[in-house]
């Protein structure tokens, strides 16, 4: 409790105050070292995972080179149709256990850009929507998956600000009574 000048001078008025800001920069600093050794090789591999996983949808076409797709299959008009339908159920079951292994947040843009890509790809379609240029389609997607990313990027650092003030406010009410 001697060591003042570390804590900002507007929240050293209570006593209760300097406590827990010292055992939350304490938590803090514990945190941040656990953070840099243990999480950044599983972070790197889930991220490897969820790009791998989220390109599953694209299957048949990375795969059409070495074998025959145009062959028909049951209830399905042929195998490479399949293969699509198949990966587009499973992809979202993957990315899920992907998410949980906490992977880098600019990975998640492939999964917005391939279901955003498959999304316009069927309303255009629908709407009678004609794109000349492939790669304006896919910019379009493109920049359609990074709002929606940086949208919820900032979505939930609001969320985590809100939850944080909440922490706040309960310690100070329990440090009161």
């Amino acid at each position: 409790m001697q060591n003042n000048q570390s804590l900002p001078s507007q929240l050293t008025t209570l006593p209760f105050q300097k406590k827990w800001i010292q055992r939350i920069s304490r938590h803090r600093a514990g945190k941040k070292k656990l953070f840099i050794v243990s999480r950044g090789r599983v972070s790197a591999v889930s991220t490897v995972f969820l790009v791998l996983v989220s390109l599953l949808p694209y299957t048949d076409i990375f795969i059409s080179p070495f074998i025959d797709t145009s062959t028909p299959m049951r209830r399905f008009p042929n195998l490479s149709t399949a293969i699509w339908s198949y990966a587009t159920c499973i992809t979202p079951l993957l990315i899920l256990a992907a998410s949980q292994f906490k992977p880098y947040w600019f990975a998640y843009i492939v999964p917005c850009y391939v279901y955003i890509t498959m999304l316009c790809g069927f309303l255009f379609l629908d709407l009678n929507v004609y794109i000349k240029s492939d790669w304006l389609f896919r910019g379009i997607t493109l920049t359609l998956s990074i709002i929606v990313l940086l949208m919820a990027q900032y979505f939930i650092k609001i969320c985590k600000v809100i939850r944080y003030k909440e922490d706040v406010m309960d310690e100070m009410i329990k440090f009161r009574n």
